[in-house]
């Protein structure tokens, strides 16, 4: 088996590491990035009073371009850890990406959605069974486990399947279903060192939001580019251990 565990401190240092050689265009891009989405807010808060079906173009609208920002943004980070540069050039990805991502995103969802099903309604069977009988700590307790059951479910995918853009990104050959799959292979054995991990960098960007906000511009490039070196490792990791297998 092998050693998926990982230095959280070593992975930090080195997303600080490469923010402070590309700072300049990181927070260039970062503002570049603000302006477009406050741009896009301004533009769907003004269709509101054109009726419904321009709230839905805009909504449509809106959706696309951040998936195209974020899509951007992880090529972005991907290039600076592996390639030690980027440039404005390197957010651009294709709609065939674009296509992709999107139903693997699909995939995600149907698969949330079966197991909320599964996890929650036992839970939301004891919930109506209080209804029913009027017993009050019955509905309670039905309410606190089902909620309990789908926020634990929520938290599992968050981490199982973190990496979606990234996978999205290095494996163009593979349709949506194996790209969803292929993110939940990755990160195979190492939920708890990645909650563990999300624990300590949501830590420090709750620092630099005390910092007057403008610490968030320095804490968020950097634990998004560790979060890619713990993708470049856990991958690593992973294909070695298959090109094993497959050797065996």
């Amino acid at each position: 088996m092998n050693n998926t565990s990982f230095s959280f401190g070593g992975m930090i240092s080195s997303g600080w590491a490469t923010f402070k050689k590309h700072w300049k265009f990181i927070i260039l891009a970062s503002i570049a990035t603000a302006i477009i989405q406050i741009a896009l807010q301004v533009l769907q808060r003004g269709s509101e009073r054109g009726g419904s079906i321009l709230v839905l173009v805009m909504a449509i609208i809106v959706t696309l371009i951040g998936i195209v920002i974020a899509l951007g943004w992880a090529r972005v980070i991907l290039s600076l850890n592996r390639h030690d540069k980027a440039d404005f050039e390197t957010f651009k990805t294709s709609a065939p990406t674009w296509l992709r991502l999107i139903k693997t995103a699909i995939w995600y969802v149907l698969y949330f959605l079966m197991y909320a099903v599964i996890c929650v309604l036992p839970f939301a069977i004891i919930t109506l069974i209080g209804v029913l009988t009027a017993v009050d700590a019955v509905t309670i307790v039905g309410v606190i486990l089902a909620s309990a059951a789908f926020v634990l479910l929520a938290c599992y995918f968050g981490l199982k399947y973190q990496f979606i853009y990234f996978t999205v990104l290095d494996y163009p050959n593979l349709r949506s279903k194996a790209i969803f799959k292929k993110a939940g292979e990755i990160t195979k054995g190492s939920l708890l060192n990645l909650l563990g991990f999300g624990v300590v960098t949501g830590l420090l960007n709750i620092l630099g939001l005390v910092c007057l906000v403008v610490g968030l511009a320095v804490t968020i490039p950097v634990t998004k580019l560790a979060q890619a070196k713990v993708y470049d490792f856990l991958k690593e990791k992973h294909e070695h251990g298959t090109h094993h297998a497959k050797a065996e």
